[in-house]
């Protein structure tokens, strides 16, 4: 990339900068423990940051870049349990069709085993949302 760079003098000069970006990394959190009310449970969790749906992998030997560069937003977490279970996922495509609006999907579902009954729960959202400033503070 070419930067103009003025001097003290008001002359112009062109200025080379090569930047290599850092690749945004996956996670991946696993645990577990007890509690008195909820009973043993475990988590497992993953968010990637630079998701891309469209990037399969190429070969059987191909999955370190698989799912990787788009720009794109996921998370899932598995909490199951004795007691309680969670599961909820969250996509978000930040540039939807290449233009500033952003696309949104998410959804879960909740399992607690109570005394005399059980509760289930199931939540789900589909938005497109647009940023009204460059920070994403404000957006409808």
């Amino acid at each position: 990339m070419s930067l103009p760079f003025r001097l003290g003098d008001g002359e112009a000069r062109d200025v080379e900068v090569n930047v290599k970006e850092r690749e945004k990394s996956r996670m991946l959190y696993a645990g577990g423990g007890s509690a008195t009310g909820s009973g043993a449970f475990g988590i497992v969790r993953l968010e990637h940051p630079n998701f891309d749906l469209s990037r399969l992998p190429r070969g059987w030997d191909d999955w370190r870049g698989a799912f990787t560069g788009g720009g794109q937003y996921l998370n899932v977490e598995v909490l199951p349990g004795s007691r309680e279970s969670f599961y909820q996922f969250r996509f978000l495509e930040p540039y939807f069709f290449r233009s500033d609006f952003q696309f949104g999907l998410s959804g879960g579902t909740s399992l607690i085993e109570r005394k005399t009954y059980d509760e289930t729960h199931w939540h789900g959202k589909v938005e497109v949302r647009k940023l009204l400033d460059r920070e994403g503070r404000f957006s409808a």
